[in-house]
């Protein structure tokens, strides 16, 4: 079948979050497809009261809905493509007036129990989220046809069958240098180094928090925090064995720098893309459930710790074995989270 799609979503052209990556993954298995015959409709930038007052979410307004139903009736496509599951609204209006299109909605996590996750950590000025969420996702579960998933508790969560739900791990595009990696021979770092990497996203700020308050002090080492905006909060994480990053260009230095990643996340849905991209740099991983969500744990590079004593025993059995880079940790990612992995599966939903 010759595939020609539309594209409802940002056209992610640097990544800058861990929904772009996913997005931008998306997007380049879509080109690949259909021979690039995708076209994209991005959202309006609105302002803070108009996203207060609107009943939609990111931006999809009545004006960007009638550019999709004007460009469907200009074109025939054979699929439309849906970036987020906050689209439900977008999915009713096609469907209603396009019934034989299919629709393909991915779900970066669920929606609904996203927002109960950030209830319980702001309090209830994230309610009208909530609300429009739960909504915008009962629509998407009516009017779409097909739904690209994470992992299996998403789809299990959506209660969603076999024959419509596809389940595809994240993906992370592999930008490894072997020649940066120093050899275990050469490496005699006297502290162990250890980064976290994460925005102030909700989810990372109570994780962090929570490490740094109850595993931290009990432990050798520095630790690297990176990521955007966090650099707001290096009045709160001060330490001489801490540094504090915002946004940066380029991860890669701290990563080839660190011994281990920390992933001490307990909030949260779909999978956290910064575990493939610690996967790609043959990083060993200390990371709680939620970190894991969606992988396929190996414990030569991968350790579950869910409580600060299993943190602080792991660090400690550790000691000064531990090298910055584990090839098993490498292997795994180009097995089952690399770019080359996905794709066939990710074809599949359009069969």
């Amino acid at each position: 079948m010759c595939l020609t799609i539309l594209y409802i979503g940002k056209d992610v052209k640097t990544i800058s979050s861990g929904a772009d990556v996913l997005n931008k993954r998306n997007i380049d298995f879509l080109h690949k497809l259909s021979n690039n015959r995708v076209d994209i409709i991005e959202p309006q930038k609105i302002s803070r009261l108009q996203k207060l007052l609107s009943c939609r979410l990111n931006g999809y307004t009545k004006r960007v809905e009638k550019r999709i139903l004007n460009q469907l009736s200009q074109k025939r496509y054979t699929h439309v493509f849906l970036s987020q599951s906050l689209l439900g609204f977008v999915a009713k209006a096609i469907k209603r007036h396009y019934p034989n299109i299919c629709i393909i909605c991915c779900f970066h996590n669920i929606e609904k129990h996203f927002g109960r996750e950030m209830l319980r950590v702001n309090g209830i000025r994230v309610l009208p989220f909530y609300f429009k969420a739960c909504y915008s996702e009962k629509l998407i579960a009516k009017y779409c046809d097909k739904f690209l998933f994470l992992n299996k508790r998403d789809a299990q969560r959506m209660s969603c069958s076999a024959s419509i739900g596809c389940i595809i791990p994240i993906a992370y595009a592999d930008t490894f240098n072997p020649n940066k990696v120093i050899s275990p021979q050469l490496q005699k770092k006297e502290t162990l180094e250890i980064l976290f990497v994460g925005s102030d996203f909700f989810a990372n700020i109570e994780g962090i928090r929570w490490f740094i308050k109850y595993v931290f002090p009990y432990i050798s080492g520095h630790l690297t925090i990176v990521g955007k905006g966090m650099d707001r909060y290096k009045g709160e994480f001060t330490s001489d064995r801490i540094s504090v990053w915002g946004f940066v260009s380029n991860l890669e230095d701290f990563y080839y720098d660190a011994d281990v990643v920390v992933m001490p996340i307990f909030s949260g849905s779909g999978m956290k893309t910064k575990t493939a991209e610690a996967l790609m740099y043959g990083k060993n991983i200390l990371g709680t459930k939620e970190a894991f969500e969606g992988y396929d744990m190996d414990s030569n590079c991968m350790y579950g710790c869910q409580t600060a004593e299993m943190f602080i025993d792991t660090f400690r059995s550790m000691g000064n074995n531990i090298t910055s880079f584990n090839p098993y940790s490498r292997n795994l990612y180009l097995e089952k989270y690399s770019e080359d992995a996905t794709f066939d599966a990710f074809k599949k939903i359009f069969q």
